[in-house]
């Protein structure tokens, strides 16, 4: 999956680790991986309110071909770039821009959709009012992404919040 990331090696990656609580590992991680493909060109933001309106985040995110969100708290990344600048440039780049990709993983997934998943409270979130549900960043329409359905059981709050929107699809 990570070859796809970008067309070639050398092109720019910004990695977007705010949705961690520990962006630091995310670093470690991720350059392991990203050197161990080949991958020469990328970078990490961790993105807070003080870095919504900055220049140099602003350029970096310009300049990149490809924006991966890490994991981490999808509600973190939401908080952080719901209302900013730096959203709508990705949106502009995800619609207008030949070759532009924005990705992510588990966290980083589930906020790309209109409507997110935040959480539920019993896990399986069968019951009417055990799903928590909020506005993601909005890059995709008519679907609702969810992770870990094997290790955390959450087949069930995929169904539960399709259900409640039934003109979405469940990825």
């Amino acid at each position: 999956m990570l070859k796809l990331l970008a067309e070639s090696k050398d092109e720019r990656i910004e990695v977007i680790t705010s949705a961690s609580s520990e962006p630091e590992g995310m670093r470690e991680t991720y350059t392991k991986v990203f050197n161990e493909i080949g991958y020469t060109n990328f970078d990490f933001l961790d993105i807070c309110d003080e870095y919504l309106h900055s220049d140099f985040h602003f350029k970096r995110v310009e300049a990149a071909k490809t924006v991966f969100f890490t994991g981490g708290d999808q509600s973190r990344i939401c908080r952080s770039l719901k209302q900013s600048v730096l959203t709508d440039l990705l949106k502009r780049k995800y619609q207008e821009e030949d070759g532009f990709m924005i990705a992510g993983t588990s966290a980083g997934a589930m906020c790309m959709p209109k409507i997110m998943i935040v959480e539920a409270l019993n896990g399986e979130a069968m019951l009417e009012h055990d799903i928590e549900l909020d506005t993601g960043l909005g890059f995709i329409e008519n679907c609702i992404v969810d992770t870990h359905f094997v290790h955390r059981a959450r087949f069930g709050r995929l169904a539960h919040a399709v259900i409640l929107h039934q003109e979405c699809w469940g990825i």
